[in-house]
């Protein structure tokens, strides 16, 4: 299943272990190690290990592979990184995997890949029910 972020929520804990979950990680995310193993001790064992820094330091401390891919009918090489981690907020204790993705140039990165058309004033207008600039309704 491919979602956008506004879909991950608390409702996608308990997922049937054959069903891939892909959305984008939202700025805001608490990401967490995995639960380290049990102690031996009395109590409740963890369910999370130690919360990771932010995506910002989290990129900073991996170490990026090159990729070819191939996206809109052009092929280029991006860097990739994974971690594997909890977003406990959202999957609670089901591990995840966190897919970092970094241009291969900076020029790359600000180049948009799509942008929708831009109407002129007067298609604008018309879609709206008025009529074109300098024309009457009659």
């Amino acid at each position: 299943m491919v979602a956008d972020a506004a879909y991950a929520g608390k409702e996608l804990r308990g997922l049937p272990a054959r069903v891939t979950w892909t959305t984008r990680l939202r700025v805001d995310a608490a990401l967490y190690d995995l639960a380290p193993p049990r102690t031996g001790r009395r109590g409740r064992p963890r369910s999370k290990g130690a919360r990771l820094s932010s995506l910002t330091a989290l990129a900073a401390q991996v170490s990026f592979a090159p990729l070819p891919v191939r996206r809109y009918r052009k092929t280029a090489t991006v860097n990739i990184a994974t971690v594997r981690c909890l977003w406990y907020g959202t999957f609670g204790p089901q591990p995840v995997i966190v897919i970092l993705l970094r241009e291969t140039s900076p020029a790359a990165a600000m180049t948009p890949h799509w942008s929708p058309p831009t109407p002129s004033p007067d298609r604008l207008r018309s879609f709206t029910g008025m009529p074109p600039a300098g024309r009457s309704k009659s």
